[in-house]
């Protein structure tokens, strides 16, 4: 013998199926949030790193040609 849903169960079951879509679109927005802020952060930190090292090797190389120079000068 199976019972007929009543309309309590059928609110009920409405309210829950409801509910759950909100915690999945909650939890998408979530997930994205931190890609989105994460990858951000990381690609800021990249962009950092390569401008740092650029610098530096400019640097050096300057370094580099005025000591040369320098040698050049003294003969």
């Amino acid at each position: 013998m199976t019972s007929c849903p009543t309309a309590t169960t059928i609110t009920i079951d409405l309210y829950l199926t409801n509910h759950i879509k909100e915690l999945e679109d909650e939890l998408l927005r979530v997930k994205l949030g931190l890609g989105i802020g994460l990858g951000v952060g990381l690609l800021i930190a990249i962009l950092i790193i390569l401008a740092t090292c650029c610098y530096f090797l400019r640097r050096e190389k300057q370094m580099i040609k005025k000591a040369n120079q320098k040698i050049d000068t003294r003969f």
